[in-house]
């Protein structure tokens, strides 16, 4: 198992494996379509021997413990990716970037990963052998400010409180979920993102222990109907 959640106790690093080779081809990204562009040219996999190589070497690292943290790019590039997963881990980045628009908004096939400072030489090595050397960036750092900084060749190009851009990727679900569901609980539920500590916060106001179903089981009676879902939708409340 390995999910975006960084490790925020160790020393660390993020790298990016790109799978477009620098190519940073913009056609179709959010970027362009923010800018009311299409582009020309969109993001492909030339070789997939590459993406096989990929494939199979980070589920060796993973199964052998030397990624702390991983996450796709996809839609929003790898600056969608560094975000969420500062999001999820509730920290701040420092973002390293000779050409930000291209390098952080392109759509390429591609991870970052966060590694462990004396694990780094281990998975470079395996990526190399795996033949992704080229593939293979330093991109981020977790700082301590919890701000989301971005440098250019080391000049400091963008600076912002990491809960504020996480409240603002947040407003589109939390005006959603003001309408659809209790709004005191969506406010409660939104302020969340204001408090620094990691995980979850469980204070139930009620006995664990207690099975509050068990005065409602009939037993012995079959039901008449029985609703299946799938993870991940709302049928359940539609």
């Amino acid at each position: 198992q390995i999910s975006p959640l960084l490790n925020t106790k160790i020393e660390s690093e993020l790298l990016l494996i790109d799978l477009g080779l620098g190519k940073n081809r913009m056609g179709g990204s959010c970027l362009a379509q923010v800018f009311n562009q299409v582009g020309k040219l969109t993001p492909d996999l030339e070789d997939p021997k590459l993406f096989a190589n990929f494939f199979s070497v980070i589920n060796k690292l993973n199964k052998e413990g030397l990624i702390e943290a991983y996450h796709d790019r996809s839609d929003g590039g790898a600056i969608t990716t560094l975000l969420e997963m500062a999001f999820a881990s509730h920290c701040g980045l420092d973002i390293e970037s000779s050409e930000p628009l291209s390098e952080l908004f392109n759509e390429e096939l591609g991870c970052v990963i966060q590694v462990s400072k004396t694990k780094k030489p281990e998975v470079l090595n395996a990526l190399e052998n795996a033949k992704l050397k080229d593939c293979v960036h330093h991109i981020a750092n977790i700082n301590q400010s919890d701000n989301i900084s971005i440098y250019q060749q080391g000049k400091l190009v963008f600076n912002e409180k990491r809960v504020n851009l996480h409240n603002c990727w947040s407003s589109t679900s939390f005006e959603i979920s003001k309408l659809r569901d209790n709004p005191i609980c969506a406010e409660s539920e939104n302020q969340q993102l204001l408090i620094p500590s990691k995980g979850l916060i469980v204070s139930p106001k009620f006995d664990i222990d207690e099975s509050i179903s068990a005065p409602y089981i009939n037993v012995g009676k079959k039901p008449k109907i029985a609703i299946l879902r799938e993870q991940g939708i709302n049928g359940h409340v539609e």
